[in-house]
């Protein structure tokens, strides 16, 4: 008769997994203080430049359209057009996070909180987003549910917030291999990728090319068509490679190398900083917090 005892014992392990180990805490208190940093300078950001993004004449036109309470309420801001409120939830959300930086009080409400306004600021100002600020809205949404420290009373509810945090710390990887994978796809499929020129091409830019550097260079320059197959292979390849302990540091750093560049010669710095805190819940911490 087969014996399926070894199913069995898997499962209970799967569950325990999930249900009873709370995951990765060093990971989620580094991931989390760095998401808190990382809102407080784009909401710094856009208080310097409140007139530009918020304002009564700002760069973003709006269209109003109601599509259901519960679906509009992202678009709040969109519709309304009010600097008055758009001021007040951009102060919210600075405040939130400034006190969730230095207390771990209090779970699941500041942070769906902050996730709702910086929902409604990133629809505000869509003409100006890059993927990553789509990004951080989905990593916004995980940290809802990512908790610092393991529950500490017992019974069902403390089961399924522990579910859900080890499911968030999960998403998150997932989320970050995904848009590699689908990054590397399409620059697979473009021809410009292919033949090795796409740096050189962007690098010639201006809107990519913060203070005009690199400046023009030549596509078939060596540089450039060995940092395009970097890139190529990179995200090609993350998915796999960042879940294997072999040479993960000297990989994760090539990766944030990568998004340095992108953020301070590109010009894109929200993109790659937010893409950079993704890789906190891959990187190799020896130490757990107390």
């Amino acid at each position: 008769m087969l014996n399926l005892g070894f199913i069995s014992q898997a499962l209970q392990n799967l569950l325990a997994y999930f249900y009873s180990e709370h995951h990765r805490a060093t990971h989620t208190y580094w991931f989390k203080k760095a998401l808190y940093v990382y809102l407080i300078l784009k909401c710094l950001y856009w208080l310097a430049y409140f007139p530009l993004y918020f304002g009564q004449n700002a760069i973003f036109l709006s269209k109003p359209a109601f599509i259901g309470v519960f679906k509009s309420f992202p678009f709040l801001l969109l519709n309304v057009n009010s600097p008055a409120l758009n001021a007040f939830f951009l102060v919210g959300l600075l405040g939130i996070c400034c006190f969730k930086l230095v207390s771990d009080k209090f779970y699941f409400v500041p942070e769906f909180i902050a996730w709702l306004l910086a929902l409604n600021l990133h629809n505000a100002t869509y003409a100006g987003n890059t993927g990553g600020d789509l990004l951080a809205n989905q990593f916004l949404l995980f940290n809802c549910f990512l908790s610092v420290r393991s529950f500490t009373s017992s019974g069902k509810f403390t089961e399924i917030k522990t579910l859900f945090h080890n499911l968030a710390v999960l998403g998150i990887m997932i989320q970050l291999c995904v848009a590699y994978f689908l990054s590397a796809v399409a620059k697979l499929a473009d021809a410009d990728w292919q033949a090795g020129n796409a740096i050189a091409i962007v690098s010639q830019t201006s809107h990519f090319s913060l203070f005009s550097f690199p400046g023009y260079s030549s596509k078939n320059n060596w540089v450039y068509v060995l940092l395009n197959y970097i890139v190529l292979g990179y995200q090609t390849i993350f998915a796999i490679m960042a879940w294997l302990p072999f040479f993960k540091k000297t990989f994760l750093l090539i990766g944030v190398l990568m998004h340095l560049y992108i953020a301070f010669v590109m010009g894109l710095p929200w993109f790659g900083g937010i893409m950079i805190l993704g890789y906190i819940f891959f990187w190799p911490f020896k130490k757990a917090i107390s």
